[in-house]
């Protein structure tokens, strides 16, 4: 039983900030949104990029860029917003992610994710696992990680992203 969940295929959304390429688990990824205007919210972390209108309700988005520490630069027509779904607590909540471009889906085996070995660096927390493509290394998001309790009990404080009706983009 253990060899087959280890040969699990799992899908990722794959994207980049800067040169890091990245992947999300789909099973969390609500919809993809192009670039829109964000406006000032509220007055969280560095990396609190503002709030955006989704469907007439506010969705706070979140800048991976600063929460990676990478240097921000001009937004360009590349840039996307992702829109994933969080449990903390028990409860769920829409959040979404600046990112600079999405790429593709893959399908990764499980067995083939391999522990992160750069222990000391700044997103240690972030990083689930890497999977080394052929390209280069694919860093796996912990996307549990993301925003910290604080910011969670912020996020339900203000009633962001509450009543956000939606389907999955996704189907797997």
């Amino acid at each position: 039983m253990i060899g087959r969940m280890n040969n699990r295929i799992i899908y990722f959304l794959t994207f980049k900030i800067g040169d890091i390429s990245l992947g999300i688990n789909v099973r969390i990824v609500i919809n993809i949104l192009e670039l829109t205007n964000i406006s000032s919210g509220l007055n969280t972390h560095d990396f609190f990029a503002g709030i955006v209108n989704l469907q007439s309700k506010p969705l706070p988005v979140f800048n991976l860029r600063k929460k990676f520490n990478i240097n921000n630069t001009a937004l360009q027509d590349k840039n996307c917003i992702l829109v994933i779904e969080i449990k903390k607590n028990e409860n769920n909540i829409l959040v979404g992610l600046l990112v600079d471009e999405v790429k593709e889906i893959v399908e990764i085996l499980k067995s083939e994710i391999v522990e992160d070995d750069r222990s000391n660096s700044d997103y240690e927390d972030l990083v689930e696992g890497v999977y080394n493509e052929k390209k280069g290394n694919l860093l796996i998001i912990n996307h549990n990680q993301i925003i910290n309790d604080q910011d969670f009990e912020t996020i339900n404080e203000n009633k962001l992203s509450k009543d956000i009706q939606y389907k999955k983009v996704f189907i797997f």
